[in-house]
């Protein structure tokens, strides 16, 4: 009996035993509730700019694997996506918590970059193509300091691949991610050379900008977005030929690109409408800082009477020199009658700036008009 029951006791002390070393993924281990997890931003890119806090739901020791080629997903919709590169093990004891702070590279290069205490939410394993560039940057953790985030764009965002520069002993691994990243991404693989002797300091870095444009679209038309270098050149496209209502716009953007380290760069947002006119710009460069516009609110009250009836009017305001501001409302039609028509208008000029109301006819006729200004 004694025996029977040393042998019990012995067999659960090798089974809790073996329990404790084994290595349980994370997506394992929160699918089948054995953890908690929430992850938020630092702020910015970099090193340790994503931090997860992970408790233990469990009444015995877990060894947790957190695996490379996680997908971090912001809940700030205008954020970027963040993926890691990075492997680790955690020991929790039972009902345990630890801190983790892991790098993450951006998913989104037209996004902007993750303010600090962003929250995010754990997606699971990214797309196979960058599990496998994951899988290898957590090997070789100088190339994923360097050129990781040029070689995650390539496959998220196509964006261009560029000459590698790397120790001799790092060759090898960067010519299999640069032919990885090429094929993934449908490009021409950029080569990679050794680093002269004298230049072991990164060769490259990434600028990464938030941008605020708001501008007033006079009219229904097609634009496109778009971002071009110092020259005038266009890099890539935000969007490109879309519908555009008339009325007051707000874009939050980022400016993300891979630059040689001493470079200053100097970027221009641009909408531009089919016809090649600028609606609005904005310089980007290392001194731009996001900062929210508030548009001024002007309501009135647009009065005038109609002694016959009119098809298709529209409601226009104006400068007070005939700039056109914005084609506010248009109407199919408008029967005989006196009219009040309660206006709240929303503009980028100062506040008692004078606006001139116009009810125009099909044909562009003046049908009335009105002054109106904050009071």
């Amino acid at each position: 009996m004694k025996k029977n029951l040393l042998a019990l006791l012995l067999l659960l002390l090798l089974s809790s035993l073996a329990q404790a070393q084994q290595e349980t993924p994370l997506q394992q281990a929160l699918a089948q509730n054995m953890v908690t997890l929430s992850a938020q931003a630092a702020g910015g890119l970099g090193r340790q700019n994503l931090q997860l806090k992970i408790r233990s739901l469990l009444k015995r020791q877990i060894r947790l694997r957190i695996p490379p080629g996680l997908h971090f997903k912001a809940q700030d919709s205008g954020a970027q996506d963040l993926f890691t590169a990075t492997e680790d093990v955690l020991v929790l004891e039972a009902g345990a918590e630890k801190l983790v702070s892991l790098q993450g590279f951006c998913m989104n290069a037209s996004r902007y970059a993750p303010a600090a205490r962003g929250v995010y939410h754990f997606q699971g394993l990214a797309s196979p193509s960058l599990k496998v560039l994951g899988d290898t940057l957590a090997r070789y953790p100088p190339l994923a300091e360097e050129w990781g985030q040029m070689f995650v764009w390539a496959i998220t965002d196509g964006r261009g691949l560029y000459p590698v520069y790397v120790d001799s002993a790092f060759v090898r691994p960067a010519t299999s991610l640069m032919a990885h990243a090429a094929a993934a991404s449908g490009q021409a693989s950029a080569g990679v050379h050794v680093k002269a002797k004298e230049s072991r300091s990164p060769t490259v870095t990434v600028f990464f900008k938030k941008g605020v444009l708001a501008f007033h679209n006079p009219t229904d038309q097609r634009a496109s977005f778009i971002l071009c270098d110092a020259q005038g050149n266009k890099k890539w496209a935000y969007y490109e030929n879309q519908p555009l209502s008339h009325g007051l716009k707000h874009y939050t953007f980022g400016v993300n690109e891979i630059v040689a380290v001493g470079d200053e760069p100097v970027y221009w947002a641009k909408v531009i409408s089919e016809s090649g006119r600028v609606l609005a710009q904005m310089k980007v460069d290392r001194h731009t800082e996001a900062r929210d516009v508030q548009p001024s609110v002007l309501s009135f009250t647009f009065q005038f009477e109609l002694r016959q009836p009119v098809r298709r009017a529209s409601l226009t305001l104006y400068l007070q020199d005939g700039t056109l501001v914005e084609e506010f409302k248009r109407y199919s039609e408008l029967g005989i009658g006196a009219y009040d028509l309660h206006i709240q208008f929303l503009h980028l000029h100062k506040t008692n700036t004078p606006f001139v109301a116009k009810l125009l006819g099909e044909d562009g006729r003046v049908l009335a008009q009105q002054l109106v200004k904050s009071p």
